[in-house]
């Protein structure tokens, strides 16, 4: 059978282990753990969702081996790996994971300067204060071992309780990436100075595990590559600690970035903002040098870029992370040539801030993801009803789907000529690609399932009455607020929906009203189309409304494109002039402007809504006509109403 990624659904064979193909999971999740040692249902469900799906290994991440000390970073899991309780739960999950093919690892690391609590204390290769105040202690010989007894009774627990491999976190300025650079290790004696002293506590770290859980369990070992071309200096480090390392590890993990440069963030967890693929480069200059498998992660959402890496020799393994938080069953579609049907990631990076922020799983685009437990698979509805759904948004196409799934007979009515809703304001922004790709999922689906469409309709009381449907989904979106300002309605003033349209005229001076996300993302569409642009921001922060990492992001973009901003100002008016504005401080200002672009939030649409509700026993209002939010507002209320029907 000829498959169509055969390189990328080829085994290989590590020791003696098989792996089913050379996708991988990318280590994610470990604050799903409860500090009482238990690992939840939902959580346990939630990996297994991903081993179901195809992944070749499941790697739980960031896992203190410290945990509970009093330098543990307290940045995630706080679940003991060296507690005696907590041995079964650890045994059910690397199970449930194992019995579907996919080998099971967990992601083993030590904070030292990365410490996040204020006032803990904090062990370093050397010592010094933070810029945060906290001061950094320097690690003696005699808690240098102590922790490298710590990952070895990690280590061991792990082979205890079935784990095929354990990953060190060596990447993104842990401990010992802070031990091999010489930033961080400032020491003078044999564990600092040269690179053979600098090398000496991960080398030791590998030994020492390795001697603990023998041959018959792997070793995986991440770093942040480096590019040989910029840093050829810091890159033959890299390449000489890996050759030291090689003959005890069994992969070495390449991803990028670090916690203490903000700005490599963007590297660490790519956003929709940035290229694809952004470690490949890194990984295939390490691979030339080194003789131990290499597995490459960074923004690699798609089959056949993961196939071309294999293929082209640039990696032997691809990591996906956010990819299967997005659809898990990503590896089994491509294996079977579904590509159409895989959901793609939408690189908002909201899983990672729910994830940290509030210790559960989200994803804007996968309403199950982290509910797979108390959801389940959708099954047909015990009386399959006539269901009509207002609306080919996002919302609206999610809510159709899954009805059709449930067997019940879905008619789909939407007003303009084509179906996605706000989301078509991607079909030309190449910025949004990403969500295009999202958009397109959404159509392809709602085709495929045979879903009655009827386009440039309005649904009013009257269509109902004809049409007697059991349940109504009313998913009718959110339309552009238009402020009251004189000139907002001239002709050179558009929304920014409007100004995303092929034929919409715009100058070459453009004016933003409005920096929250969405005003900050058009303006890099403007500049794109290669004209001057100007940000105007009544309060004194620009995309508020957006996530840490996407902050760092939209920031990093904004300044590299060279886009003009005002915050602390209001906009009072709109001229032939340009935009007229007043700052905080009393002063007044006119821009000059050709085109002003509109982007002060948006409102439901909720006349519709308030017409339909009595029009059958179950009406539903899903997305944004009750509130305006984000995709995973839309997607998850629209899913879920979709179940109850």
């Amino acid at each position: 059978m000829e498959r169509k990624y055969p390189y990328l659904f080829s085994t290989y064979r590590v020791r003696n282990f098989i792996f089913k193909s050379r996708l991988v999971s990318s280590p994610i999740g470990a604050w799903i753990f409860s500090p009482r040692n238990y690992i939840f249902d939902y959580a346990i469900s939630m990996f297994e969702e991903r081993a179901k799906g195809g992944a070749a290994v499941i790697t739980v991440g960031h896992t203190e081996v410290n945990a509970e000390e009093e330098d543990s970073d307290n940045f995630g899991l706080y679940f003991n790996l060296r507690k005696r309780e907590g041995t079964a739960a650890l045994a059910e999950f690397a199970a449930a994971i194992k019995q579907h093919g996919a080998h099971v690892s967990l992601q083993l690391n030590y904070g030292g300067v990365a410490s996040k609590v204020p006032g803990t204390i904090c062990y370093g290769p050397s010592s010094y204060r933070r810029e945060d105040g906290l001061v950094v202690h320097e690690m003696d010989e005699n808690k240098i071992m102590n922790t490298i007894s710590q990952y070895v009774e990690c280590a061991r627990k792990l082979k205890l309780t079935g784990f095929d491999m354990c990953m060190i976190h060596g990447a993104h300025g842990w401990l010992p990436a802070q031990f091999l650079s010489s930033k961080t290790n400032r020491r003078t004696d044999k564990f600092g100075g040269s690179l053979e002293n600098r090398m000496r506590f991960p080398i030791m770290l590998v030994n020492a595990i390795r001697d603990a859980i023998g041959d018959d369990m792997m070793i995986e070992y991440r770093i942040s590559g480096v590019d040989p071309e910029t840093d050829p200096e810091l890159f033959e480090e890299n390449v000489a600690f890996v050759k030291k390392i090689e003959n005890k590890i069994d992969l070495i993990n390449i991803s990028s970035g670090s916690f203490d440069d903000e700005k490599s963030l963007i590297h660490t967890f790519p956003t929709y903002l940035e290229p694809r693929g952004t470690n490949i480069h890194l990984a295939a200059a390490l691979k030339k040098q080194v003789n131990v498998p290499v597995v490459v992660t960074g923004a690699i959402t798609d089959p056949e870029m993961a196939d071309r890496i294999i293929a082209e020799g640039k990696a032997d393994f691809v990591a996906m992370g956010r990819a299967l938080i997005a659809d898990p069953e990503l590896p089994n579609k491509a294996r079977r040539g579904q590509d159409d049907d895989i959901r793609p990631c939408i690189g908002c990076c909201n899983c990672l801030e729910t994830m940290h922020k509030n210790h559960y799983f989200g994803c804007d685009v996968n309403p199950r993801t982290g509910r797979e437990h108390r959801i389940g698979e959708i099954v047909p509805a015990n009386s399959p009803k006539k269901v009509i759904v207002v609306g080919g948004g996002p919302a609206g196409m999610q809510a159709a789907i899954v009805a059709a799934e449930r067997c019940h007979k879905v008619t789909l009515y939407e007003k303009t000529d084509s179906l996605g809703g706000l989301l078509k304001i991607s079909d030309n922004n190449p910025i949004k690609y990403l969500l295009k790709k999202y958009k397109d999922y959404l159509v392809h689906q709602v085709y495929k399932h045979k879903i009655e469409i009827m386009l440039n309709t309005v649904v009013t009381p009257g269509l109902i009455e004809a049409e007697k449907p059991d349940a109504i989904i009313i998913a009718t979106g959110s339309t552009p607020i238009i402020p009251d300002i004189p000139g907002v309605h001239n002709d050179n003033v558009f929304t920014v929906i409007e100004a995303h349209k092929p034929d919409a005229r715009l100058g070459n001076r453009v004016v933003i009203v409005g920096g929250n996300l969405g005003g900050c993302e058009t303006a890099l569409y403007i500049k794109y189309l290669g004209k001057e642009v100007t940000i105007v921001e009544m309060t004194d922060q620009l995309y508020s409304d957006a996530n840490p990492i996407i902050k760092i992001s939209i920031e990093y973009h904004l300044e590299k494109a060279k886009v003009n901003r005002f915050v602390g100002a209001k906009c009072t008016a709109i001229s032939e002039k340009g935009v007229h504005i007043q700052l905080n401080r009393g002063d007044t200002n006119i821009i000059p402007a050709d085109s002003v672009i509109l982007a002060v939030g948006m409102r439901p649409t909720s006349e519709t809504v308030n017409s339909l509700l009595n029009c059958a026993v179950d009406v539903i209002p899903v997305g944004d006509c009750i509130k305006p939010g984000t995709i995973q507002q839309a997607s998850r209320t629209a899913y879920y109403a979709a179940l109850d029907i």
